[in-house]
């Protein structure tokens, strides 16, 4: 009903008749003491206490299907599946060599990835639907860690590169300040993001005002294309960096000081029986990132 909007619709799709659908919503609302649909002649809403309860729902759903899956490895021998989430900037560097490296350590691991937002990520591993999740240890992750059941483990310190396509003119130059490139054309990430508050603090210490993006965008592998591309400079970590600079679409423009953002971290779940793939993942991440 959530999905459709529509009594019609939803009894239509279960094959059921519309008074039975009606008959199970207000036993549900019974069940719970809240409204959860408005009705109107324009079809059915939900209300505030409606979204939680489908948001619940479907927590719970997938909690089922992961427990059915545990269940059936259990039963046949198999490893556990690894759930882990993470921001997609660290998906795209941090996290495939290390899945790698634990899979080799782990031959039988097999791993479930969720990709989305820290705080989206957090509530998911509050809700038990993530083992651990991959960030960087913002003060998030900090407070997440408060929770008796979660730990936080740093890993490595992140300093950020500045890059540019290999024929712009500062990155064929020897000495670069950081008035050369406040002035510069500039791909940045959104603003409150971590990275885009990090330029603007390094900047602020030189004196200088974070200049206006030509470029927003919050996805580091388009940012590294944009920069090879010429259509200004931007930021990457510096593994990522090396990486693009390996295949020789971009280069990495020296800078002092540099760009340092808070050190990569992972939140991990306490109450979890799969201990070895954790501490495989979380050793792969130390030994990639030092």
């Amino acid at each position: 009903l959530a999905d459709s909007g529509s009594l019609r619709e939803t009894a239509r799709r279960l094959h059921l008749s519309q008074p039975a659908v009606s008959k199970a919503v207000r036993e549900i609302e019974g069940l719970t003491g809240v409204e959860l649909f408005q009705r109107s002649p324009q079809g059915t809403e939900l209300t505030r206490a409606g979204h939680a309860l489908v948001r619940g729902a479907e927590v719970l759903l997938r909690e089922l299907d992961y427990l059915g899956g545990e269940l059936a490895s259990s039963d046949a021998g198999d490893a556990p599946v690894l759930r882990i989430g993470a921001p997609p900037v660290l998906v795209t560097w941090a996290l495939p060599g290390a899945l790698a490296a634990a899979r080799a350590a782990m031959p039988t691991l097999r791993v479930q990835l969720f990709e989305a937002n820290l705080p989206q990520l957090i509530k998911q591993l509050e809700r038990g639907v993530l083992q651990c999740v991959v960030g960087l240890q913002t003060p998030e992750m900090l407070e997440a860690s408060r929770a008796a059941n979660v730990r936080c483990e740093q890993l490595t310190g992140q300093t950020l590169a500045v890059i540019a396509a290999p024929d712009h003119p500062l990155a064929r130059r020897r000495r670069v300040g950081w008035s050369d490139l406040a002035s510069a054309d500039w791909i940045l990430p959104p603003e409150r993001t971590v990275v885009r508050q990090a330029l603007a603090q390094t900047l602020a210490r030189a004196g200088l005002l974070l200049p206006r993006p030509v470029v927003e965008s919050a996805q580091l592998a388009t940012n590294i294309e944009l920069a090879a591309a010429g259509v200004g400079i931007a930021l990457a970590p510096v593994a990522a960096a090396a990486i693009a600079e390996r295949r020789g679409v971009i280069r990495r423009i020296p800078i002092q000081p540099p760009v340092t953002v808070p050190p990569l971290a992972v939140l991990v779940r306490v109450a979890h029986e799969d201990v070895q793939a954790l501490e495989a993942l979380i050793g792969a991440l130390r030994t990639l990132h030092p």
